[in-house]
């Protein structure tokens, strides 16, 4: 038997823990087949859906039958819904998905890019100042909270950031968007939290751009 940590937040800064018997008994691949036959998935290669278990698993699939199962009652073991569900099906599913994400996320890795580098340029010049990201009257004055729900400022959080991430905080702007993890998330929020620059200066770097 093994216990499950799970954590709620409820509000700002309280934060409860509570715990859960986690009763379920593991199951070879053969019997998670056979789990799966019971509620009636038909799945014509039993040694074929196996190897998809090993190497997917069976609770990463089990996202992709959930909604083609009865879940609304215990009883009834999660039964499917259909009797004309095939186990490729659920297979072609998850594939789709993967392919799906796997195209959303390089555009979206290019977006990120592009802004992240579009702010250090557009900040940079305007300063005159490779570190521009230390000068406090760039941010707005507004308290917000930090990840422990404590009261801190835009500028206090960014550095605090910073100091956490695996490279000096004082670098050049070229460096700046490199910086991996925590200085990652936290570029991503500077345009919510610093001051507006002038127009004129965003739109020129934007159209070096194009």
């Amino acid at each position: 038997m093994t216990s499950h940590a799970s954590r709620k937040i409820s509000a700002p800064g309280e934060v409860f823990e509570f715990y859960m018997d986690y009763t379920k008994r593991p199951l070879t691949l053969h019997q998670q087949v056979e789990k799966l036959q019971n509620r009636g998935l038909l799945i014509d290669d039993e040694q074929l859906a196996e190897r998809y278990l090993s190497n997917i698993s069976y609770y990463r699939l089990r996202a992709y039958t959930y909604p083609f199962q009865d879940n609304t009652n215990p009883a009834d073991d999660h039964k499917f819904k259909k009797d004309d569900i095939h186990f490729s099906d659920i297979v072609d599913l998850y594939c789709f998905d993967r392919r799906l994400r796997s195209l959303m996320f390089n555009a979206i890795e290019k977006i990120e890019v592009a802004v992240r580098a579009k702010i250090v340029q557009a900040y940079s010049e305007v300063t005159g100042n490779s570190n521009w990201f230390n000068d406090r009257s760039l941010y707005k004055h507004k308290e917000v909270l930090d990840r422990n729900g404590q009261p801190t400022t835009a500028y206090d959080l960014l550095m605090k950031d910073i100091e956490g991430a695996d490279k000096p905080a004082h670098n050049t702007r070229w460096c700046v968007p490199e910086l991996r993890n925590r200085m990652s998330k936290a570029l991503r929020t500077i345009g919510a939290r610093l001051n507006t620059l002038p127009t004129s200066s965003l739109s020129r770097s934007d159209n070096t751009m194009r």
